[in-house]
């Protein structure tokens, strides 16, 4: 179980604070695009809340975001991606197995198939970009001898705390 609280001042997304428990970055993710929105539409995504936070299916969060009502696409759009590095950083930070597991790939290049969207190319390049910032960081031993780049794959994350 992870915490982050996204704030939201003066239509920039300015700092991830520990309070809500979130199960994946995914997640969260989905709830601070819910916020976003929210400013102008809340009590049309009273309902969407409660299922963001009952569920933790990858697919089905990336269906309740589209399902949002009222998101200025294009701010959202502009913070996205820094929110979702934010996002995987604290959550490699706070899950060492799945940081060692990152830091496994050394310097191989990332790709992200599933989806032929922006995070097509966007996911992967953050994930390399979160892999330098946390290389000087030594994750906890792991029980399994070999790590390996399918190993990782099926990571979906969860985060902790504040970006520092």
């Amino acid at each position: 179980m992870s915490s982050i609280v996204i704030l939201i001042v003066s239509e920039s997304i300015v700092a991830v604070v520990s309070e809500i428990v979130f199960e994946s970055v995914e997640q969260a993710f989905q709830f601070a695009k819910l916020i976003v929105a929210s400013q102008t539409k809340a009590t049309e995504n009273s309902n969407i809340v409660k299922d963001i936070m009952n569920t933790t299916n990858g697919g089905k969060l990336r269906n309740l975001g589209k399902a949002i009502k009222g998101l200025n696409i294009e701010f959202w759009d502009k913070q996205s991606s820094s929110l979702m590095k934010k996002l995987l950083k604290e959550s490699f930070k706070q899950n060492p197995q799945a940081l060692a597991k990152l830091l496994a790939t050394g310097n191989a290049e990332l790709t992200h198939t599933q989806d032929k969207g922006k995070w097509g190319t966007e996911f992967p390049k953050l994930l390399m970009e979160v892999r330098e910032i946390l290389k000087p960081i030594r994750p906890i031993a792991l029980k399994t001898k070999e790590m390996t780049l399918n190993s990782f794959i099926g990571y979906s994350g969860a985060a902790i705390g504040s970006d520092t």
